[in-house]
């Protein structure tokens, strides 16, 4: 740095990081004025490193208060602006280009800045936004004994926050990391006892819920998510355990609920983009262009003064606004947003996976992978085809596509496995991480593998175990883990597992007609209508049977049948918005303009926050 620069320390708190401390140290060489190292009791090389690399080294007894080490690393630094940098992490290129920069020209105190989370085989995933540079006052300290911000006391001295684009990436949430640091059990240990000490404190409600979520203890993390949501619903973590919430009741197949926490996410600062890409999501699953548009309208007011992950968001927007062309029937725009999309965005993997998947709907089956292929040939769209093939039982294809181009997925193993190659299957998965290892594991269920269950078990989520049992054994599956047999029926219904996503559905905690119904509604969506119906015939009183014959009937051009099957659907419950919008249509072509009208407004009391349902209303009002 130039005399004239702000200068920059980098200050860390670590314990047995030798794993990871070498490429964080190296992320920050050149832009760093200093490094500041605190160790709290590491037995490994950790301490050798930091000295190797030239850092100031100190410890400090651990006193289960992250900030309390936060403050005391601060304390030894003494450049114009500190980095908080923890060892799994490491700056990024764009960091390094834009932080001079960026440090001489903002009047900020502390600059909000991009932590984007890497997964086990190094694919970006969700992150968040965090005041992880600010300049280097006496004031600034941290607060809170684990997830700790200095954010607070920044505005309480009348410093002014700014987002700045200076991401960070971070290894720490891959399952490897979790274990060999012991993190789920530490931190929901801190938390509880933060929480004991203030009670009332929304933020640890919040943060207790983002523990119990991690540990896939859904019941509980609704359970901290709605509290926050209910009773301190202007508090700044509230959109955001909003957008989490929403994701537990999806998990949890309660779909009415998820649109609401959505929608609420959808009006607040923090965690508005993710709650728009979640109710973008919903709406799209449920068949409505119209919502779908509206969260896409909403992201991109976002982009305007965006910072961080705007290529993320850029893609949501692309991806929503695909998705509701093709519910409109414009297969062809919807195709060639997303053939744009994924060239602007190559290492987007689901963006690269909707594009194969709307490919293989248009040109049917194998043709749609070659064209995709053709027309974007980059790794994750190579992948991807790969799923096609599985989905069409090439297996000899999709095994030369996964030699030719060297691209590893779940895809791959799954050829590799059905094409007699285990050993080659099962060492891919190996690699793949956890999810991987899910993969690994539904095989070992379907081939009866008790032995490689067992072992798969060894460090697996504890929620895995009751369930992976209970399917062995042919048993009914814990009510409250009904989601994980739910959730595992549509991985391997992707990979057209027939045979385990059957025992997988009727694992679950209901009457045999009741999986029976789910399973043929589960079939459709996965483009096995013909397999759908004949698990629904017998059963046209179940409401997951009665909508997968409704829409069947509807794409048939039946208008009987889907009026008639439709219309007991939305009788009898709450159901997504397909079924009113599709049902309706179906009424008012056979002259039953009432019993339309009637169809939607039940339709707008179990989805209100419908823009598609909203404007049927509207419609039809104008038709009477």
């Amino acid at each position: 740095m130039s005399a004239a620069s702000p200068t920059l320390s980098v200050c860390m708190i670590v314990r047995d990081e030798e794993a990871n401390l070498a490429r964080a140290l190296d992320s920050v060489e050149g832009v760093a004025t200093e490094t500041v190292v605190v160790d709290t009791g590491s037995v490994d090389r950790t301490l050798d490193i930091a000295r190797e690399h030239g850092a100031v080294v100190a410890s400090f007894a651990w006193t289960a208060d992250f900030s309390a080490a936060r403050n005391f690393a601060a304390s030894r630094a003494t450049g114009d602006w500190i980095l908080v940098l923890d060892a799994d992490e490491q700056a990024t290129a764009t960091f390094r280009e834009r932080c001079r920069a960026t440090l001489a020209n903002t009047p900020a105190e502390g600059l909000a800045i991009p932590v984007l989370n890497l997964g086990d085989r190094g694919e970006l995933q969700v992150g968040v936004s965090a005041v992880r540079l600010y300049r280097n006052r006496e004031r600034h300290r941290f607060e809170g004994t684990i997830h700790e911000e200095v954010a607070p006391s920044i505005v309480r001295a009348g410093g002014t926050i700014l987002r700045a684009d200076l991401p960070l990436h971070h290894h720490g949430y891959r399952r490897s990391e979790d274990q060999r640091k012991g993190r789920r059990g530490r931190n929901l240990g801190l938390l509880e006892r933060a929480h004991a000490s203030d009670p009332s404190n929304p933020r640890y409600w919040h943060y207790l819920g983002l523990e119990h979520l991690s540990n896939d203890d859904l019941p509980e993390a609704r359970r901290w998510f709605e509290r926050v949501v209910s009773e301190r619903p202007t508090d700044v973590l509230a959109g955001w355990s909003a957008s989490l919430l929403c994701e537990v009741l999806v998990r949890q197949r309660e779909p009415g609920l998820a649109w609401s926490a959505a929608a609420f996410g959808t009006r607040a600062e923090m965690g508005r983009v993710t709650s728009l890409v979640r109710l973008g999501g919903l709406s799209l699953a449920e068949g409505d262009d119209a919502t779908a548009d509206w969260c896409a309208t909403e992201l991109e007011s976002v982009q305007a003064g965006a910072t961080g992950d705007v290529g993320g968001r850029a893609a949501a927007v692309e991806t929503l606004r695909a998705g509701a062309s093709w519910e409109r029937g414009e297969t062809g725009e919807a195709v060639a947003r997303l053939d744009a999309a994924v060239r602007a965005h190559p290492d987007d993997a689901g963006l690269a996976d909707a594009f194969v998947r709307r490919e293989e709907q248009l040109h049917g089956g194998v043709a749609g992978a070659v064209e995709a292929m053709r027309r974007v040939p980059c790794p994750h769209v190579i992948a991807a085809s790969l799923g096609c093939l599985t989905r069409q039982e090439r297996w000899a294809e999709a095994i030369e596509l996964t030699l030719r181009w060297r691209v590893e997925s779940p895809y791959a193993a799954h050829a590799m496995l059905r094409a007699g190659r285990r050993d080659d299957g099962l060492g891919i998965l190996e690699r793949l991480g956890g999810a991987g290892r899910a993969h690994a594991l539904l095989w070992a269920l379907e081939q009866r593998d008790d032995a490689l269950v067992s072992r798969l078990l060894e460090g697996a989520p504890a929620v895995w175990g009751p369930v992976a049992r209970s399917v062995a054994k042919g048993e009914r599956v814990p009510a409250r883990l009904a989601w994980v047999a739910w959730s595992w029926a549509r991985i391997w219904l992707d990979v057209r597992g027939f045979d385990l996503t059957r025992r997988l559905v009727f694992s679950l905690p209901a009457p045999d007609a009741d999986c029976a119904a789910s399973l043929a509604l589960l079939l459709y969506d996965a483009r096995e209508p013909m397999r759908g119906l004949a698990m629904a015939v017998g059963h046209a009183d179940r409401p997951d049977a009665q909508e997968m014959m409704g829409l069947l009937c509807h794409d048939r051009g039946d208008t009987d049948g889907a009026a008639r099957f439709l219309r007991a659907r939305a009788e009898a419950g709450e159901a997504p918005v397909r079924v009113y919008a599709k049902g309706a249509e179906a009424l008012a072509e056979r002259g039953r303009g009432a019993d339309a009208r009637e169809m939607i407004a039940l339709g707008r009391r179990a989805r209100p926050h419908s823009v598609l349902l909203a404007k049927r209303s509207t419609a039809l009002e104008e038709e009477r």
